[in-house]
Parts: C-alpha cells; structure tokens; sequence
C-alpha cells in the first residue's frame, strides 16, 4: 500500500508551472444533433455510460447504454443496445440486487475467447447494509447473463470504472476495475484484474494517500514502452484540507506500482476520466485526463496531456461558462478527419438557473476548441458519457450517454453528434 510518508513522489503543481492555461470563452463552431434517442422506465432514468460496437456479429456497429432508472421504490440496473443508424431499441434488460443496482461503467469486447463481442457492465449495489462492487458480463445479442461477479471489502466497494484488455496473456481479455473502498474510517483505492471467462479474480491492489484516496477512472495500454501493458488509474487524494489530483501507472501483469503524479490547482482537484493514445504524433502514447478544478468560487473544467513515459505535463487547458464547468468524461478518436485524433470532452456547466449539458471537440496536438455543443431540454441537462464510433452513413461520429429533466422525472437521452 502507498502511504502517508510517499510525499517525495507527489509532486504539486502550481498556476506558475502550467505550459498553458486558457479561459474558453468562443468556440470555432457548432456540433449539430444527427439523431436521438430518448426513454423512461416508470420514473427517473439515466444513461451513464456508453459504448460502440458490433455487438450482435451483423458487421454493423451497436450503440450501448448502461445507467439506473428508478421503478418508484428502488434503483434498478438498465442495459440498452439501439440501433446506430435508426436509433431503434433492438434489445435491452433491467436488473436489481439488494435494495439498489447503480451502474456507472460499460465496455465491449470479446472477454471470453468465443469470438463474439460480449457487453460488460460495472457498478455496485446496495445489500440493506453495505455497498457492494459488481461486474455482469452479457451476450451481446440475447443480453443472457453469461457471468456475474460480486465482492466487497472493508465495510463498502463502489466500483466506479473498469476497462477490458488483455494484461495476463490468456484467451480472451482480463476485465481491469477500478475501485474505492470503506474501512469504517478511510477510503481506500483498489484496482483488480478478473478472469473473462471465468470473473475469478486474479489479482489486485490497495492503496492510500492522504486522508482518503478515491479511484474514478482506469484505462490499459504500453504507455511505458516495456514488454507489457500498463494499467492506469486516476482519480483523487484527500489530504485532510483539499482534494489532489492522482494518477498512477501499474505494471498490468503483477500490479506493481511504477509511477505516480499527484497535482492540484486551485482549492481542489479531481479527475474523473482518462483515455490512452498517440494524441501527439510521437514515438510514445499520451495518458489524457478530463475533470475539474474548484477556485474558491466556482468550477473549471480541466483537460490535460500528460507524457505516458514519464508523466511529465505536456499541455493544459482550463475553460469556464457561466458557474461551473465539469468535463465528466473523455473519448479519443479522429472526428474531424485530420492528421492527428480528437479529444472529446463531455459534462456540463451551470449558468445560475439551470444545467447545461456540453460536448466539447478539441484538437489534441493544441488544445484548441474545433466546436462545441451546449443544450439543455426543458430543464437540467447533463452530458454523463462519450464515445466516438463508425455510424452507418455517417462515418465517425460522436455519441453521447446523459439524461434531461422534464419538470417531472429524468428522461435517458443518447444523441449522435456531427
């Protein structure tokens, strides 16, 4: 476990050390809705992650939500594979353990070694007790539950990101969580590595800085140029005062630590998603993180490159609408058909009277806004979720997971974006 006394590994950074620090206040264009789709199960409902992929084998990419709706009573798991050229409801499953299901991650691939693309949700649930991690892993066609794992440790285990790859050199890929855990008195990070075909779990980590240490996001790749993947976690620290941006890279076949940076600017740090990828050209992959800073006043979204070798900061942006600005989560990809890929961004912001959701279409090489899209039906909007994928008759385009306020409940919406 990394301890209190690491202190020589965190470094701070401050507003005088930032390669670039820019207040968004015009965008270059607009993003435009190509199509949506929007539902509601008996009351409250959301969408809280999204992906894209052949999910059925018909060689047409599918369109997947996970979130949680509520019947009245309780919180149930939602699970929503649309079609991506009509936006049809082809399949879909609800499920409740205990007295609440949330669900905050999903993922395709094929986990198994079958051949075929599965769908894998993350979450947790709550047993009348104690909070309690859970991973499902679904036929991609039927939505049959092909395996389930549930596990807590300490007092509570939320889990809150998960990826899928191939870290242990088996068939089919290893499913990689991300969690916090509740010991009565701290919160406690926690990374594991579960068997795909069998959800057994292979290996795992505990860590803490600070006061608490909170895990919101992970992502795998060779960000180290070794012979092996990495795993990378992000989230943040509490140190007793203020909250501190961590990112931590592991090797992906032990769950060694390697290297970490923690960071804060302004009053309080957090990240809340990060994405891996050559964003830069160069020889090496870029480690990306989206989340938000507090100043004492309001929030500001926080978009960062770090170097994958070294985690040495490579370029910044901070931008702030009205009240506050949140980037929640991040996808990389080429969107707009240049050399280098994009970076999305998607969250909200808050103008004093209501939610805004916002996506926000980046050049990664500069940090430059190419376009943007702010919206809100009728009420509060939120923008949870985002990916970029192949949509028949489209090309890549930008799909993105949230939910609106209708003045009587919240309605799930997934919009395609061009």
């Amino acid at each position: 476990m990394l301890k209190n006394k690491s202190r020589k590994l965190i470094a701070i950074l401050s507003i005088a050390t930032l390669l670039l620090v820019a207040m968004l206040t015009s965008m270059s264009s607009a993003l435009v809705s190509q199509n949506s789709a929007s539902w509601f199960l008996a009351s409250d409902t959301n969408s809280a992650a999204i992906a894209i992929g052949d999910v059925n084998a018909d060689g047409v990419n599918e369109i997947v939500s996970a979130g949680y709706y509520n019947d009245g009573v309780s919180w149930n798991g939602h699970l929503v594979v649309l079609n991506s050229a009509t936006m049809a409801n082809q399949a879909a499953v609800t499920w409740r353990l205990g007295s609440a299901t949330n669900v905050a991650a999903v993922a395709i691939g094929d986990v198994n070694g079958d051949g075929k693309a599965e769908i894998v949700t993350g979450g947790s649930f709550f047993d009348g007790t104690n909070w309690v991690g859970q991973v499902i892993v679904w036929n991609g066609t039927s939505l049959a539950t092909l395996g389930l794992t549930n596990w807590r440790l300490g007092q509570s285990t939320t889990l809150n990101a998960f990826a899928v790859a191939n870290v242990s050199g088996g068939i089919g890929l290893d499913i990689i969580t991300g969690a916090t855990l509740f010991d009565g008195v701290n919160h406690i990070g926690h990374a594991a590595v579960w068997n795909g075909t069998t959800l057994a779990l292979e290996r795992q980590t505990f860590w803490r800085l600070g006061t608490d240490t909170f895990v919101s996001s992970v992502a795998v790749a060779n960000v180290s140029l070794g012979t092996s993947l990495d795993i990378v976690t992000g989230g943040n620290i509490f140190d007793g005062t203020n909250n501190i941006g961590q990112l931590i890279l592991w090797n992906g076949t032990t769950l060694a630590f390697e290297r970490l940076i923690n960071w804060r600017l302004g009053t309080d740090t957090y990240v809340n998603s990060i994405a891996i990828a050559n964003v830069s050209l160069g020889s090496g992959l870029e480690i990306v993180t989206g989340g938000e800073i507090f100043d004492g006043i309001g929030y500001t979204g926080q978009l960062i490159v770090w170097n994958g070798t070294t985690l040495a900061t490579e370029r910044l942006v901070h931008w702030r609408i009205g009240l506050s600005n949140t980037a929640t989560s991040i996808a990389l990809g080429n969107f707009s058909g240049g050399s280098t890929l994009d970076i999305v961004t998607a969250g909200t912001y808050n103008d004093t009277v209501r939610k805004y959701a916002q996506i926000i279409d980046w050049n990664s090489t500069t940090l430059a806004s190419n376009s943007i899209a702010s919206w809100f039906v009728t009420s509060d909007t939120s923008a949870n979720s985002i990916a970029i994928g192949t949509i028949p008759g489209f090309g890549n385009r930008i799909i993105e997971g949230g939910q609106y306020w209708d003045n009587t409940r919240a309605v799930a919406q997934v919009t395609i974006w061009g």
